[in-house]
């Protein structure tokens, strides 16, 4: 039998992961394991806004407040913040664009639009950051993360991000129980309680042939219900300069750059809501085609590409007053197919299926009892995948280590969780403690052709993860702060993949033990005024203590790799923020115009990790897929009329001390980055009941800096965005 590697490895260019990995995908997310993180507001334009209902706010805003596009921004939170799909729709192509621009979160974004984008918190692997929609754990059970990608960002209402132990304000439900930290992504929901709702059409073009088009259309408005249909396309041709190595055309020099050929990315997404009191209801289907160049050759005849459906439908309700009730149900498949009808990434035509299911069941209480909220929850959830490779004949046979295996897994979890929290009557200091005790069943059966020979492998894992925090908050003449102490004890289960290996390269580990941590936070805040213009600073410093680290071994002298658990590590952090406002409105007549104001963001993040092994090679160093120090500046004009809102946001970022394997052998690039964007917002004055009217202009990599990204592979140059959204 042949061995053969897998075909991101020739698609992606990582020599490193590549001997590790089965010797065919069951999917394009497998072949990305990365370490990044998070943890401050993004620039001025992308600003952060406080918990909101989906009611329209026409609070007035004073002239000296910190104003972004019309928002008040809030004290400087470390440990939990929002940020509004006003936000979101500044000519961002997907959401790890958006949160890219996050002081202390790193995003890894490799190839063009459509391949795959992980994020990690606070220096954590992203397999150690957990990704929700709505509350419901999206992070696969197969690979142990979840892609940035597969939601559009004309679907988001809005996005929560939670460290140190900070509570989401969804009932008490959703709290940070990740090594890293969490994100939950709030799905957009119409306001019930207008009468007249306007039809939502935005769109965008950009370079390397992208273009987004969203439609939100009102179907049905009652006095206490409504429903929506959300329609999101999104294409690219991904034809960006990239240095080919080895090229088709041999009378071309080797390294010279070229437009990519067969990489181009479509995804078109149909989303039917519908609200009411005490019901939300959500189906949405969606449909995703991305070639897989060939970087090393850039072959013009390849058409391998991976094809995925999706179908998904949510239900959520809740009721009671002072017992309040809430209750959800989600469901998902997704479908994926390879192919490789020309043999680029294999030696035989290619025609290979996976299945992926996720369902889960959750139903959570909470009450107030005198100066105590308590809440309790359970939640039942079940995944399950499925690979076939058709056209290969030996893939029942599950024989040998190379051999591709037909393989059915799943993994079911049941979570009890338990929240208290206290507050003193003027509400100025807050103690929270919260526990959760999960249990998971994971099983891998191979389908081999004998059922006598067939592999069956079960596991069953319980733990309990928890965290303390105390807040304090003060008032003064010249502003508000809050300090936060929180200790937090998390675990990362290993997925799937992890665990039972899939054949081809990588072996299965049964004695493989979960990642344990224990972080303890200090966060401080404090906004207010300075010689009477608003000013915000934030300090985040934490310690985190991993044992059992799950690493990645190859072993040359049998060919094959598999994961350990190899060394411990410690990760201390220094995470900081300022906002400043730098002059006064220039106002005129009338008072509410404002002709001008400056407003400035400075802003870093500082690592240092030391990881401790028996092998020789992994004993202290740094630990490996995450810049070490961060440095972001940014600087925004804005200009408010009556009628018109003009801003020009720029930014720019230094990032270093980045190392790409766990030797320490392969330092990273330096990242230096500037972007540029201009938004323009105007009131339609015949119908001011319809929201504002949004165009711009944005580009990323202002400069074309030319560096090499997280896996090592040359970055995309310069891009840039031209977007509209209009209320008809």
């Amino acid at each position: 039998m042949t061995l053969r590697l897998p075909f991101w490895c020739y698609a992606f260019r990582k020599p490193l992961s590549c001997h590790l990995q089965q010797a065919r995908t069951p999917s394009l997310l497998s072949s990305l394991m990365l370490s990044l993180l998070l943890s401050a507001p993004a620039s001025f334009a992308d600003s952060v806004t406080p918990a909101h209902n989906d009611d329209t706010d026409d609070t007035p805003v004073a002239d000296d407040e910190l104003v972004v596009y019309g928002h008040q921004e809030p004290a400087a939170d470390t440990s939990y913040r929002l940020y509004d799909q006003q936000a979101l729709a500044a000519g961002y192509q997907n959401l790890g664009e958006f949160l890219s621009r996050i002081n202390g979160l790193q995003v890894q974004s490799l190839g063009g639009l459509g391949d795959p984008v992980l994020i990690s918190m606070q220096g954590a692997d992203a397999k150690q950051t957990r990704l929700l929609i709505d509350g419901v754990d999206v992070t696969t059970g197969q690979y142990g993360q979840y892609d940035l990608n597969a939601i559009p960002l004309a679907s988001i209402e809005r996005v929560d991000v939670l460290t140190s132990g900070s509570d989401a304000d969804d009932n008490g439900l959703i709290s940070d129980e990740a090594i890293g930290g969490t994100i939950n992504i709030v799905t957009r929901r119409s306001p019930s309680n207008t009468s007249s709702r306007p039809t939502q059409l935005s769109a965008a073009a950009g370079s390397y042939g992208t273009a987004t088009l969203n439609l939100q259309q009102p179907l049905r408005t009652q006095p206490h219900s409504t429903t929506d249909l959300l329609i999101d396309h999104q294409q690219s041709d991904n034809n960006y300069r990239y240095p080919v190595s080895s090229p088709e055309d041999t009378s071309q020099p080797a390294g010279q750059q070229q437009a990519l050929n067969n990489a181009a990315y479509r995804r078109d997404r149909l989303t039917l809501k519908h609200q009411q009191p005490g019901l939300f209801a959500s189906l949405y289907w969606q449909d995703e085609s991305k070639q897989l160049p060939q970087y090393y050759r850039n072959s013009s005849s390849n058409r391998s590409r991976l094809d995925s459906k999706q179908l998904g439908v949510q239900l959520s309700g809740n009721w009671g007053q002072d017992f309040r009730q809430h209750w959800q149900l989600w469901h998902s498949l997704n479908r994926q197919a390879f192919y490789d009808p020309t043999a680029v990434f294999g030696y035989v035509d290619s025609n290979n299926r996976y299945r992926y299911q996720h369902s889960e069941a959750k139903l959570g209480s909470q009450v107030q009892w005198h100066a105590w909220d308590l809440g309790s929850s359970i939640k039942i959830s079940q995944q399950s995948y499925r690979s076939r490779y058709l056209i290969d004949s030996d893939s029942g046979d599950c024989d040998s280590l190379s051999s591709r295996c037909d393989q059915y897994s799943w993994l079911r979890q049941v979570q009890l969780s338990g929240r208290a929290q206290w507050q003193n009557s003027d509400s100025t200091r807050q103690f929270s403690l919260s526990s959760s005790h999960h249990q998971q069943n994971s099983l891998l059966q191979t389908s081999a052709t004998d059922s006598s020979d067939s592999d069956n492998t079960h596991q069953q894992q319980s733990w309990t993860s928890g965290l303390v925090s105390l807040k304090q908050y003060w008032l003064s003449d010249t502003g508000n702060g809050q300090l936060q102490l929180s200790w937090k004890q998390a675990l990362r289960i290993p997925s799937l993949y992890e665990r039972f290996g899939n054949r081809g390269l990588t072996r299965g580990n049964d004695d493989l033990q979960p990642e344990q941590s224990q972080t303890l936070s200090l966060n401080i805040s404090w906004s207010g005024d300075w010689q009477q213009r608003p000013q915000q600073l934030s300090l985040n410093l934490f310690h985190r203590q991993l044992e059992n680290a799950i690493v990645a071994v190859y072993d040359p002298s049998t060919g094959a790799g598999r994961y350990e658990n190899t060394s411990d590590a410690t990760m201390a952090g220094l995470e900081w923020q300022l906002h400043s406002q730098l002059n006064r409105p220039v106002t005129a007549a009338p008072a509410t115009e404002s002709l001008g104001m400056w407003q400035l963001q400075l802003a870093g993040s500082h690592y240092q990790s030391q990881s401790s092994s028996d092998i020789v090679g992994f004993d202290n160093k740094y630990l490996p897929g995450i810049y070490h120090l961060r440095l972001i500046a940014g600087l925004l004009w804005q200009s408010s009329m009556t009628t018109r809102h003009h801003s020009i946001d720029l930014h720019a970022e230094l990032a270093d001390d980045l190392y790409l394997d766990r030797y320490n052998s392969v330092p990273g690039d330096q990242r230096r980055l500037w972007n540029i964007h201009y938004g323009y917002q105007w009131p339609v004055p015949s119908r001011p009941s319809l929201l504002p009217t949004h165009a711009g202009l944005r580009i990323n990599n202002l400069f074309n800096h030319s560096f090499n990204d997280f896996s090592g592979r040359p970055a995309r140059g310069r891009e840039w965005t031209l977007y509209l959204s209009y209320s008809l």
